[in-house]
Parts: C-alpha cells; sequence; structure tokens
C-alpha cells in the first residue's frame, strides 16, 4: 500500500553553498524553509516576502552582519504580513534606513 502525504519536508537552504545573496535564497525558499548565512558582512537589502521561513546565521551575530550603511532603503522587511512563523535569529543588524 501506497500513502502519500501532502506536507512537503522543510529545506535547509545554504548561503553562499547554494545562493550568493541572501535573497535570492529567500525567493527561492517556501513555507517551513531554514535559510541558514553563512559569516560575514552582508551589504544588501532582503525582504521576506510575507513567508513563513527561518532566516538563521550560521555562527550567530558576532560572526554575521547584514549591513545597509550603503544602501538607500532598510536592511530587513517584513511587510508582507510574516507572523510568528517567520523567525530571524543571529544577525547583527546595521545601517539602513529604517523606511519602506
Amino acid at each position: 500500500m501506497l500513502t502519500l502525504s501532502g506536507v512537503a519536508s522543510a529545506e535547509d537552504i545554504s548561503v553562499p553553498d547554494q545562493f550568493e545573496r541572501i535573497q535570492d535564497a529567500v525567493d527561492k525558499a517556501v513555507n517551513g524553509d531554514v535559510v541558514v548565512v553563512g559569516p560575514g558582512v552582508w551589504f544588501e537589502s532582503v525582504d521576506l516576502k510575507g513567508k513563513a521561513i527561518t532566516l538563521r546565521s550560521k555562527e550567530g551575530p558576532t560572526a554575521t552582519t547584514l549591513d545597509g550603511s550603503s544602501l538607500k532603503e532598510s536592511v530587513l522587511r517584513c511587510l508582507s504580513g510574516e507572523g510568528a512563523e517567520t523567525v530571524i535569529e543571529g544577525f547583527t543588524i546595521t545601517g539602513g534606513t529604517g523606511h519602506e
């Protein structure tokens, strides 16, 4: 007997191993996935696009920074209905405008 479940398993998506940019990994992610970001300073703006995903640094906030000092926008945007299932952990976040 074959039983199929409609529940897909969560996937870990690695930056920079699988994607060079955090936003590219977030774009690929689906609800339940975990985007794991390697150490370093990341100069980009990230929009979580309403997804119930986890955005996590691999080595914690002392090793991983989202830096918006050269951007003219927010470093991290959660403006599309993200809720309690959206988790951001292990980053130092600096710079950016704090505006949409």
